[in-house]
């Protein structure tokens, strides 16, 4: 356990702190809502994208963005249907393929589709998951060892789902049908739909807000990956009080707590050994209503407050004293979508300051990234394994040009985790591992290096 479980904080106030003015990234007439962003090319080109209604008609639209300098691209519309095509999710990190799923009623029934990004424009739509029920809120997640595949989850107003694509990637004119029918509410789904180490084990964690019995509650789910592994639910531990909108950090849950109209947002910390949840406590004591947490894994926290009498945006951390405000504009900021580079947090929303909305963002330094006076930090992300090949013991050289989560696993030929060696926190600067395969038969093996923000394979080969 990480920071959650270090997590017993009063905060009073809120700060501006360092955080930049707020950048605008749309103007036009209509309303645009449900931004969303990924990276495409690392470390700086992301790809921002939302829904916009206009005259009645809602389509998915799209704007490359250099986030190192600031420069937007040209604006790409995404779709041109007369449905309603809303809420993109970008699939970012994997091999195969870089695009965006996103929610339509094309064909009378809100389905999932996707569309493909080359770089420069997108293909052609195309329906990719249907059920004989409504599907909804698509968000893209990754599931993998070495190569990383697309996977979509989404809900039904019944049931939690997810697909993973068993070629890697969505193909195009392929359509995949799900029984999506389930015994109880499903009103919000959030996700780690793959595999999510634990040292030495691996874990598949999802949540989802639910109603049972007049009160709202958040079921979770998680299976640990092992052969023949069992599905497990249950509900987070609840005092008589309704629970919204998890989001998932870096080993626990932040969830939204209504008590008699008032909102504030709670955490609860995941044991993946036990499979059990510590009890909710309160993140924030303030004098106004915290809503609609969203998280990363590195625990960077953004929420909607109204403790100016108008809806803004607002920003935390556990490296932080207080929480930071982030627009104190007196039109109504809301929806906030969270990005982190190597050094820098950004924070994208969607702002109404003119009766129509539109997407705006600002970024600060990220939180507990400053390198310390010490050794040279490198200036880029490498990894070298030597001996290669070897009989006996490898030497992993990791250079980390900022501090941050890195996990080190060993896969053989056919995908299966033999190995991990390291995940947990690591300064900038220059890490070495040793890994000895003296239980492993001779052949070709990969190293898998992921950080929260890039990730690296390297081969080495083993001789007895």
């Amino acid at each position: 356990m990480r920071y959650l479980s270090l997590i017993i904080l009063i905060v009073p106030v809120m700060v501006f702190a360092q955080w930049s003015a707020p950048i605008q990234v749309t103007d036009s007439a209509g309303d645009e809502l449900n931004v969303n962003v990924g990276i495409y090319d690392y470390p700086s080109d992301h790809l921002i994208a939302w829904d916009e209604t206009e005259a009645g008609n809602t389509d998915i639209y799209a704007r490359p963005i250099d986030l190192e300098t600031g420069e937007l691209g040209d604006v790409m519309r995404v779709t041109h249907s007369p449905a309603v095509d809303q809420k993109p999710s970008i699939i970012t990190e994997v091999s195969f393929c870089f695009g965006l799923f996103y929610q339509s009623d094309a064909n009378g029934m809100n389905a999932i589709y996707y569309a493909e990004y080359d770089g420069q424009s997108f293909s052609e739509p195309w329906l990719t998951v249907y059920s004989d029920i409504d599907l909804y809120d698509p968000k893209a997640r990754t599931y993998g060892a070495s190569i990383a595949f697309a996977t979509v989850i989404f809900r039904s107003d019944s049931a939690a789902l997810a697909h993973p694509y068993d070629m890697g990637r969505p193909l195009e004119g392929e359509t995949i049908y799900v029984d999506a029918s389930g015994d109880e509410p499903v009103l919000f789904y959030e996700g780690f739909w793959g595999p999510y180490v634990y040292y030495d084990i691996s874990v598949l964690r999802n949540a989802w807000e639910t109603e049972i019995d007049g009160q709202n509650e958040i079921r979770f789910e998680y299976c640990k990956l092992v052969l023949g592994g069992e599905m497990v639910t249950g509900l987070i531990a609840n005092s008589g009080y309704d629970y919204h909108h998890p989001a998932q950090g870096w080993d626990g849950l932040y969830i939204e707590r209504e008590d008699n109209g008032t909102f504030d947002i709670i955490s609860t910390v995941f044991d993946p050994y036990a499979g059990t949840w510590s009890d909710p406590q309160e993140v924030f004591t303030s004098f106004g209503n915290e809503r609609h947490p969203v998280a990363d894994r590195l625990d960077n926290l953004a929420f909607e407050v109204d403790w100016s009498g108008n809806t803004d945006i607002a920003y935390w951390h556990p490296g932080l004293t207080e929480a930071e405000l982030v627009s104190n504009d007196p039109g109504e900021d809301r929806n906030p979508c969270i990005v982190r580079t190597m050094s820098t947090v950004y924070l994208f929303w969607e702002s109404n300051r003119d009766g129509n909305w539109n997407i705006y963002y600002a970024y600060r330094d990220a939180v507990g990234v400053e390198p310390e006076p010490g050794p040279e930090i490198p200036q880029e992300f490498t990894v070298s394994v030597h001996p290669n090949p070897g009989n006996a013991q490898f030497s992993i050289d990791l250079e980390l040009p900022v501090a941050d989560i890195a996990e080190i696993t060993i896969y053989n030929t056919a995908g299966r985790l033999v190995d991990t060696i390291n995940q947990s926190w690591l300064n900038a600067g220059k890490h070495a591992f040793r890994w000895q395969p003296e239980h492993q038969p001779s052949g070709i093996y990969f190293i898998r290096i992921a950080t929260s923000q890039s990730q690296k394979t390297a081969k080495l080969v083993y001789l007895k």
